[in-house]
Parts: structure tokens; sequence; C-alpha cells
């Protein structure tokens, strides 16, 4: 079911998902308070493993093609059961768009605006976020690839410029690690920073090719490994052990970085445009929370339902956590298990579904 006009081409589509996986930069404190010296190979492994969900994906994808993730749910469970699955998949999303909205107002908070109250900053960004996802998907896609490119350009340049702080005795020993901790966090990479590309299953009926959705998924998956993995490398690097006790490494690695006394003290330029890859992520989030609700609703165009939906965004933001270092408490223990179900569970489930059916329905037209 397609709400609005706009299309989007495959390349959009792509750097879209590459922003949305550089947006959740911001979530490696989560990992480092776990490890330090094994996180680039982790970043790797849990990439491997997500590979095997995107198959999943696509699998779907080619075998209800032109349909986005709410209409392949009805067409596989059935009307009533459906309606049940998309129901669920769609409070997971608005979980997901307070949870990094949160996110988003304490890092400015607790780094730069101290004495601001955060709801003052979340009505800020929700503000600007409402009125991208208003302007709709086609716009989206389009600030998505400059704002990609503006951010892999820069992280490309913070990691050059970091070279000089690193000490390669902060990345060994390698393979430390006990079994336990390295499910742990893998588990904690793949839900945060991968397995959430699921929503992009919601733009389908909005691209130009779909038969080359593919290829898209891909290629912003690895474009956003990149980035991930540079970024992990930097903070390793840099700080070593000194990661796991900083609520934001990324930033405190940023702190150090200068360039004799031409370029010091680059980070409060540096963040405002990394925050540019965290306001995509929360904005793709609100726009397929914003446009699945609509087509559960039946409405006719999902702008009717942003700003009602930003106000229960905003009113869940500040109960959602007590403090900082509860979210962080609640990403390492919590959250992985709860967005697993969605994101890993749910659509190998959809798929078994999906083949059950067709087999079952092969073999009655076999019989006829």
């Amino acid at each position: 079911m397609k709400l609005e006009k706009g299309t989007i081409s495959n390349s959009q589509m792509a750097f879209l998902l590459g922003i949305y996986i550089q947006g959740s930069i911001f979530c490696t404190a989560l990992v480092y308070h776990i490890m330090t010296r094994n996180i680039c190979l982790i970043s790797l492994t849990s990439f491997a493993v997500c590979l095997i969900f995107v198959f999943v994906f696509i699998k779907l994808i080619r075998m209800f093609p032109g349909h986005n993730l709410l209409d392949l749910n009805n067409i596989v469970f059935g009307v009533y059961v459906g309606k049940v699955v998309s129901g669920l998949y769609l409070l997971f999303l608005v979980i997901l768009t307070v949870a990094n909205l949160r996110l988003l107002s304490d890092y400015v908070v607790g780094n730069y605006m101290v004495e601001t109250p955060i709801l003052a900053i979340a009505i800020m960004f929700l503000f600007v976020l409402a009125w991208a996802v208003y302007a709709g998907l086609e716009v989206l896609a389009r600030i998505g690839v400059l704002f990609f490119v503006i951010v892999s350009v820069l992280i490309g340049v913070i990691f050059l410029l970091s070279l000089s702080q690193m000490e390669i005795t902060n990345f060994f020993p390698l393979f430390d690690i006990s079994f336990i901790d390295f499910v742990r966090t893998n588990h904690i990479i793949s839900t945060i920073f991968f397995g959430e590309c699921f929503l992009f299953m919601m733009f389908i009926p909005c691209m130009k090719q779909q038969n080359r959705l593919g290829r898209s998924l891909l290629f912003g998956l690895i474009a956003g490994e990149i980035s991930l993995i540079l970024s992990v490398i930097m903070i390793t690097g840099v700080l070593g052990d000194m990661a796991s006790i900083s609520n934001s490494p990324l930033n405190r690695v940023l702190r150090q970085v200068d360039l004799g006394q031409v370029l010091s003290r680059m980070e409060f330029i540096v963040t405002g445009i990394l925050m540019f890859s965290v306001f995509m992520r929360i904005a793709v989030m609100y726009y397929a929370a914003t446009m699945g609700l609509s087509q559960f609703l039946g409405l006719k165009s999902y702008r009717i339902l942003v700003i009602p939906l930003g106000v229960v965004i905003l009113g869940l933001v500040v109960p959602m956590f007590y403090t900082p270092s509860a979210q962080i408490a609640c990403g390492i223990s919590t959250w992985p298990f709860f967005a697993s179900f969605f994101e890993f569970v749910l659509p190998v489930v959809t798929l078994f579904v999906a083949l059950l059916r067709g087999l079952f329905k092969k073999r009655e037209e076999e019989c006829r």
C-alpha cells in the first residue's frame, strides 16, 4: 500500500540505510562497557550474522514483490493474525523512536547543555523531525545522500587525524575474551547496529526498481559497517581501556584530536555534523512508524498522524529512562532480547510460514 506519491531510487535507498547505520555510532558506549580490545573483530562477526537475516528479508521481498511489511504480514498470516503482527511491529517502531530521541537528547544535555531540561531539547529536535517527516520520503532520501557523504568524509578525516593518538598496544591481546562476552557483545551490536534494517521494508512501494532492493540493502550495510569499523578503531586505539568508563567514548576521542594549534578542540563542530546521522536515523524511524500506523488505520494520508504521533513520542521521552546510565543498562541487558523478537525471530517465522503456505498451495494445485 502506498500512501504518498514520492518515489526514490535504489541508490537513494542505499545511502539512506548507510546514514541510518552511521547514526548508531553514538551507541558504541554500550559495547565498551563489556569489553574494549575485541570490538573491531566482533563488529565483523555481528555483521556476518546479520547478513543471514538480510537474505531472509530479500527472500520475503522477492516472494511478495511490491508489498511493504504490513501488506506482507496480512498475506502470510491472514487478515486477523497479520493485524496483530503488524501492530506489534508498529509498537516496536514507536518505542525505538522514543529511545533514540532520548539518547540524542541525553547526549546534548550531558555534554553541552547541562542546565537545560531534557524535555526542552526533545521538543526542539521533534519539531524539526516532524517537519522532515511531513516533507516525505523523497525529501528524506535526498537529505540522506547529502548527510551520508558529509558524515563519511568527516569520519575518514577524523580517523586520519587520530592516527597519531593511537597506541598499537590498545588492540592487544586479541581473542582475550570469554565465550559468553563474545556472544553477548555480538548480540548487542547485531540488534542495535544492523537488525533494525527490517523497517526499510516499509519503503518498498516507493522504490523505482524494486527488483534491485537486495543490492541496495547490501551496499548500505557495507557502507555503514565501514563507518562503524573506523569509529571503533579510533576509540580503541586512542582510549584503550579508558573507553569502558566513558558514557561517550566517541566524544572523548574527538576532544583529543588536533592538528597543531590550527585545528584543536574540534568536537563541537564535529559532533554537530555527526548528529546529522542521528537525526536521519530518528527521522527514518518516525516516518516508518507514521506511515505504518496510517496504513494500519486505513487512512488516505500519513501526514494526518505526524503531529499526533509526535505528541505521543514526546510524552514518552522523559519517563522512559530516569538517567542516561539507566538507558545504558537497558541497552546492555534488556533491549537486545526485546529487539531480537522483532528483528530476527518474526522475520524468520514469517518466511517459514510463507514457505509452508506456498508448499501447501502447490500441493493443492497438483491434487486438482
